[in-house]
């Protein structure tokens, strides 16, 4: 009797603490009394004039996953640029294929924070059909369209990106470098490592750093000698990252002469 009583409690502590709770009410949750809450969301979040409340009720709205992707398309057309925005954002969480077209759309808008935020949405969504449009922005008179266009690219894998990222890779300003490098590691540039090797000498250390990981992404043995040679450098932390380079490097060079 005693053993029965205890698995009695143990099951009910892991029921109400377990989310036992929750899963039984979504069980008894209809769709239209789902497609109820999110339409009161909605309401509210247009109605309401705090902008840091309109996000929070933005990301309420997404907790309700796939079928709230209809809501936040046609919150693409709201007249407030926050809210526009907001929405681009949330459909790049919940990758909704279905909200491609209107977010290609959204690559006109008026206002820069709204294009930005669609231009993550498509590479989040990682909708190919988004690379053609996204080429034609990599030249935007705007530093940070031409920063974010880049990374956007690089996770879609749009190899056509190389030579706008190695023109970054010069630009004034070290964050636009420092996004450069990170995006050539990625793609793994082979085509980028004789600019790399270049800016292993650059004044900002940060570049330095980003410099020598991505030459050890892209695996390249020309570079061996000038990573060795970042081992002295100036900034402790670009001398460890370029000691880790240089064993990776060599351990991978070890291996395809062993085969």
């Amino acid at each position: 009797m005693l053993s029965a009583y205890t698995l009695l409690l143990v099951g009910l502590s892991a029921f109400f603490y377990g989310d036992g709770v929750n899963r039984l009410l979504a069980m008894f949750t209809t769709a239209e009394s789902q497609r109820v809450k999110m339409d009161t969301i909605v309401a509210e979040l247009k109605e309401n004039p705090n902008r840091r409340l309109r996000y929070f009720l933005a990301l309420r709205l997404a907790t309700f996953g796939e079928p709230s992707s209809p809501h936040f398309i046609r919150l693409l057309e709201d007249e407030s640029p926050d809210i526009r925005a907001s929405a681009a954002e949330m459909l790049g969480r919940l990758k909704s294929g279905a909200a491609v077209p209107r977010l290609l759309e959204a690559l006109n808008d008026p206002i820069g924070n709204v294009r930005h935020q669609a231009v993550r949405a498509l590479a989040e969504i990682g909708a190919p059909e988004a690379k053609k449009p996204l080429l034609a922005l990599v030249d935007d008179p705007d530093r940070q369209t031409r920063r974010i266009v880049g990374r956007a690219l690089t996770r879609l894998r749009a190899e056509e990106v190389g030579e706008h990222l190695l023109n970054q890779l010069c630009d004034s300003l070290a964050w636009m470098r420092i996004g450069a490098a990170e995006d050539l590691g990625v793609l793994r540039s082979v085509e980028a490592v004789p600019l790399l090797v270049e800016k292993l000498k650059d004044e900002n250390p940060q570049v330095r750093r980003a410099v020598v990981v991505a030459l050890m992404q892209i695996g390249a043995p020309d570079a061996l000698d000038h990573l060795c040679e970042a081992r002295s450098d100036e900034d402790w932390e670009v001398r460890v990252y370029a000691a880790e380079a240089v064993k990776h490097l060599e351990s991978t060079t070890a291996e395809k002469v062993q085969r």
